[in-house]
């Protein structure tokens, strides 16, 4: 399933976090990599787990990059939007965050 055909906010942010996760998405269309910076920044989903670089060679730091409570971090997404969603889309970091 692509994040683009979701049902609902939760399986947008959850399939939009898996292409964050794996890098895919700052190769696709520049719409697209804006609209996961901006979902970063509103605390629906966090940077990934690894460094990626953008179709323009720009690097996007990874989760461990940003200090605890700023976005992209798993702190920052808990504090926004609750650990629960956090837990929808990183499980593996939701006690951590806690």
């Amino acid at each position: 399933m692509s994040f683009f055909d979701a049902n609902s906010p939760e399986e947008y942010y959850s399939d939009l976090q898996k292409h964050i996760n794996d890098g895919t998405v700052w190769s696709f269309e520049g719409s697209v990599g804006r609209a996961a910076m901006n979902a970063i920044h509103l605390g629906c989903c966090l940077l990934g787990p690894q460094r990626a670089r953008d179709y323009w060679g720009n690097t996007i730091p990874s989760r461990d990059d940003v200090v605890p409570g700023t976005p992209g971090s798993a702190m920052y997404v808990s504090e926004k939007q609750g650990n629960e969603w956090l837990a929808l889309i990183a499980p593996e970091l939701a006690l951590e965050a806690a």
